[in-house]
């Protein structure tokens, strides 16, 4: 595990906040998306990922993940490589994090 704690957060894009724009290829994506983080988890690089609970059409609609990595840069290319932003389904900002309690 990496030494530095960064999050991502994610917001889906505005054409994707309703259902009826979604497709197979969309879901596809949003499966590889799961698969990606999954894989980091199993790596020990992804800590959390989660997302809000609410309808997909609700304005504060979020996902979170946060990373244990060795720098800024290795954060931004996990972030840029996750297939929900890299096919611009979500957008992603990347923050620095302290982490103050943890399992």
């Amino acid at each position: 595990m990496g030494n530095t704690h960064f999050i991502y957060i994610l917001e889906l894009l505005p054409e994707y906040q309703t259902e009826e724009h979604w497709s197979d290829h969309t879901n596809d994506i949003i499966s590889l998306h799961f698969n990606y983080l999954k894989k980091l988890r199993d790596e020990k690089i992804v800590l959390l990922a989660g997302k809000t609970d609410y309808d997909i059409d609700h304005k504060e609609n979020r996902g979170i993940v946060i990373l244990a990595v060795e720098n800024e840069d290795s954060a931004k290319e996990i972030m840029k490589n996750d297939p929900a932003v890299a096919n611009n389904i979500m957008k992603a900002a990347l923050h620095p994090f302290s982490l103050a309690l943890y399992i």
